[in-house]
C-alpha cells in the first residue's frame, strides 16, 4: 500500500491533527523530499501543520515535523522561511526538552549555519539564538 494511500484511508477514519495522521503524512514528506520533490513534501507538512493549535505545536510528532519542513526549506534555497521556522523550532524546543537536548543542539547549529546567508542585521534584531 502507498502512504498516499494509507494517508486517505486513515483521513477517512481519524482527524488531521491525530499523531497517526501526522506521521503518515511526515513518512510521505520524506521520501518526497528524498526524490528531490520538494514542492509536494512541503505541501505535505504544511497540510499536517496547518490547524495545529499552539499548545499542539510542541508535541514530538509535531516537533519533527516541523524540523523537516526546515529542512525542505533549506534544500529550496528559502532561507527567510527556513530561518522563521527554525527560530520558532527554536524557541519552542528550548522550553520543552531543554537547552542541551541533541535535538535543539541540531537545530541551533542548523541555524547558525544559515548565518552566512543572512540580510544584514536589523538594530535591535538577533538573526539567530547562541
Amino acid at each position: 500500500m502507498t502512504l498516499r494511500r494509507k494517508l486517505a484511508i486513515r483521513l477517512r477514519h481519524w482527524a488531521p491533527e491525530e499523531p497517526e495522521i501526522l506521521l503518515v503524512r511526515h513518512s510521505l514528506a520524506r521520501c518526497l523530499f528524498d526524490l528531490a520533490r520538494f514542492d509536494e513534501a512541503e505541501e505535505q507538512l504544511r497540510a499536517a501543520l496547518t490547524g495545529l493549535r499552539a499548545d499542539e505545536l510542541v508535541r514530538p510528532e509535531v516537533l519533527l515535523l516541523r524540523w523537516t519542513l526546515a529542512q525542505v526549506l533549506i534544500a529550496r534555497r528559502d532561507v527567510d522561511a527556513a530561518r522563521a521556522v527554525l527560530t520558532d523550532l527554536l524557541d519552542d524546543r528550548e522550553r520543552v526538552v531543554g537547552e542541551r537536548h541533541p535535538d535543539t543542539i541540531a537545530t541551533r547549529d542548523t541555524l547558525a549555519r544559515l548565518v552566512p546567508y543572512a540580510p544584514p542585521r536589523q538594530p535591535g534584531r538577533a538573526n539567530y539564538r547562541t
